[in-house]
């Protein structure tokens, strides 16, 4: 599947903090997710549902309750869609790291092939020393492997940006799955 796409990039931020509790603020994934940049790209759920989902520039979609036209009078598409390839709820009875994920295929204006989330205990052999290990992973193909032409300016800034929010995203999961689970262990 990965082996489709000219970028894998893969992220990783350790975290003090059980798989199973970062799992569930995975799964409440929406508009008003405190971690993902909804004032950028904000979600959509299809049918409330983590199954099908929409992002949206800005979170344009809809003004005034009637679907967003452009000047030509054509809907403003989603950045991209994403529909579930697997989600992982449970880890499996073999399974030893304690690994649960979410996995999307995307497309749409946004260049991203491929989307997982994927959370797993630390391992001691990695020198890991936080409970968890969160990786985000994006395997996409905007100026890759289909498209033989693209622009190495483009390419750079597309990377900074995705980087620069991807990092960020990381901190915020990291800083409120961490608190809400001291503030569990205090009371």
């Amino acid at each position: 599947m990965v082996h489709e796409y000219k970028v894998l990039n893969i992220h990783k931020i350790g975290i003090n903090a059980p798989g199973n509790h970062i799992f569930e603020e995975l799964l409440k994934w929406d508009e008003n997710s405190l971690y993902w940049p909804n004032n950028l790209a904000r979600i959509k759920r299809i049918e409330g549902y983590l199954d099908n989902i929409q992002i949206y520039l800005f979170g344009i979609d809809k003004i005034f309750g009637i679907k967003t036209l452009n000047l030509s009078g054509i809907r403003f598409p989603p950045l991209f869609r994403l529909e579930k390839r697997e989600i992982n709820f449970i880890p499996k009875t073999t399974d030893l790291d304690n690994e649960r994920s979410l996995l999307y295929d995307c497309s749409g204006g946004y260049p991203i092939g491929v989307f997982s989330l994927y959370v797993r205990s630390s391992r001691k052999e990695y020198n890991e020393k936080e409970m968890s290990q969160l990786f985000i992973t994006v395997a996409f193909d905007f100026f890759g492997l289909k498209k033989k032409r693209h622009s190495i300016f483009f390419k750079t800034f597309w990377e900074k940006i995705h980087n620069r929010v991807t990092a960020n995203v990381l901190n915020r999961i990291n800083l409120i799955c961490e608190s809400k689970f001291n503030a569990i262990n205090d009371s």
